[in-house]
């Protein structure tokens, strides 16, 4: 184990938080020594350069030094630590170190590494190359009682090796009774609404940690101040061990009084927007000024432009699941969806229908995205009595293509209508047939491995529940209609077949498509989104 000695250590706030995303962050440190006479200082070392393994992005650094004449030399020590060698040829009254950086902060894993097959598990010996290589790291300081009796607590059973650092790394703070600096009580801590509290202040120290070599991980920091791996935040200087070899600055100087000062501080010069934080006013204005600038270039040439808009929904939980970034679909959204329309209907439409039907459709994608509709009355008589009868999708029932007959059966009877209207669809037997001749004589139709995922599952649901299978019922409403589609129409690729309807919606909006359809199932593909209409 080394010791990082001086390290700069930054903070952001609500760190946590933050996601795959990289902040620009300007450090300042000032180390001051105010003599009360004039001195003579002996060549000074100074170690406050990020080290050669730090795992973060330095932008820029500058070290500046008073008294302004002096001789600076850069080199590296035995550990590869950058370290300045200083030479003052006058006495001064004053020696000054002012030190600025800038570093991107990007988040990463700590644990993201691999371990040698011989270092899974603790204990572990380090091979013989390795112990030579380390042998200033392994020698050991002499054992008090009281580190005796500390040492002889810890548990050395077999165990996997991550777990007895993540075990062990805390246990320091808690043993000594030291407070882990963001421990709450320490400064008054506000919860957050979303996520873990923390430092509303980013903030920077400058302070100690130690390193471990773990085979196959390399070096890897253990801070004992947070309890935590040394992370994006922790810029390492110099890492020696011993001490005294990593001190910020080292040098002789005559024998005075000495007024010491130190001051660090931390600045975010540039940060991404996010979710989290979102542009700010600034950014804001210069946004719709550009904005202005392009309409105004737009109505000098007569260009005419449309626009529409809607809301776009994130999850506050897994935000950056492709549901809610890039897919039509995914494993919450739809659920998500369906209880916001039903909160809509209850605050906006009481006395209104819900009708889950086709939206959007996107070229290249098979099916259109679902619309999630609401449809009242604006006098406020009510079209819906009993919002239980709704069918909601979060409590699926599994109707057989049997229930939506009887359904399709009862709604003609209650219409007047014979049961001769009743159209029922099936998949296009020819189309199949055609797709699985098609297909090489290798693949097996069950599991075939064609690149489009629906593709897939569409084939594998044909061909299990038979091509002569009723996937839905149709019953025409518009006068005059009754041969629109000769009974037995198929559902043809690229058309919704009767089963990408919800459980007893059309696929359009009733006043366009004046038909019912009953489905036996629910096909779903794309987003769904609440349409109010006005």
């Amino acid at each position: 184990m080394r010791l990082t000695r001086d390290i700069f250590s930054m903070q952001s706030a609500s760190t946590a938080q933050k996601k795959r995303m990289s902040i620009h962050a300007a450090l300042h440190h000032v180390t001051h020594y105010k003599y009360d006479r004039l001195v003579q200082l002996g060549p000074q070392v100074v170690r406050l350069r990020p080290a050669p393994h730090c795992r973060s992005n330095v932008i820029s650094y500058s070290l500046r030094v008073e008294p302004a004449e002096h001789f600076v030399n850069w080199m590296q020590d035995p550990f590869a630590n950058y370290q300045a060698r200083l030479v003052f040829p006058e006495k001064t009254r004053e020696f000054k170190v002012t030190v600025d950086l800038v570093v991107e902060m990007a988040v990463y894993n700590p644990f993201d590494f691999f371990l040698e097959p011989q270092a899974e598990n603790f204990p572990f010996k380090y091979t013989p190359s390795q112990a030579e290589e380390l042998a200033p790291y392994l020698v050991a300081d002499p054992v008090t009682p009281l580190l005796q009796a500390y040492l002889d607590k810890i548990d050395r059973k077999e165990q996997r090796t991550i777990d007895f650092l993540v075990g062990f790394e805390p246990a320091g703070p808690e043993d000594v009774n030291y407070l882990i600096r963001m421990e709450p009580g320490l400064t008054p801590d506000v919860k957050a609404l979303d996520g873990p509290s923390g430092t509303t202040v980013d903030f920077t120290d400058l302070h100690a940690w130690c390193e471990v070599f773990l085979p196959g991980a390399g070096w890897i920091g253990l801070d004992a101040t947070s309890g935590l791996l040394a992370g994006e935040g922790h810029i390492p200087l110099a890492c020696t061990p011993t001490p005294s070899s990593a001190a910020p600055i080292e040098g002789g100087v005559d024998e005075s009084e000495v007024e010491f000062s130190h001051d660090m501080k931390v600045t975010r010069i540039y940060e991404s927007p996010r979710v989290t934080k979102p542009y700010t006013e600034d950014q804001w204005a210069d946004v719709l000024a550009l904005g202005e600038a392009v309409d105004a270039r737009l109505k000098a040439g007569d260009v005419r432009l449309t626009m529409g808009g809607e809301p776009t929904y994130v999850a506050t939980t897994d935000r950056d699941a492709p549901e809610w970034n890039t897919d039509a679909l995914g494993p919450t959204k739809r659920g998500y969806a369906t209880e916001l329309v039903h909160k809509l209907r209850a605050e906006y439409g009481k006395g209104g229908f819900l009708h889950f039907g086709q939206g959007k459709w996107y070229p290249g994608e098979q099916l259109p995205r679902w619309a999630l509709s609401i449809f009242w009355r604006a006098d406020g008589q009510p079209l819906w009595h009993d919002p239980d009868l709704f069918a909601d999708e979060r409590f699926p029932t599994h109707y057989t293509s049997e229930d939506a007959r009887r359904f399709t059966n009862l709604l003609a009877q209650k219409l007047g209508l014979t049961e001769r209207y009743i159209q029922p669809g099936y998949e296009d037997i020819f189309y199949y047939l055609w797709r699985e001749r098609r297909l090489p004589v290798n693949v097996d139709p069950f599991d075939s491995k064609l690149d489009d995922e629906l593709e897939r599952v569409r084939l594998r649901r044909v061909f299990t529940q038979k091509l002569d299978a009723v996937v839905g019922y149709m019953l025409p409403l518009e006068p005059g209609n009754a041969n629109r589609d000769a009974p037995g129409s198929k559902a043809r690729p690229g058309r919704p077949a009767p089963g990408s309807c919800a459980t007893t919606g059309s696929i359009s909006s009733p006043a366009i498509r004046p038909w019912a359809i009953a489905c036996r199932s629910t096909r779903s593909h794309g987003s769904a989104r609440a349409t109010i209409p006005t």
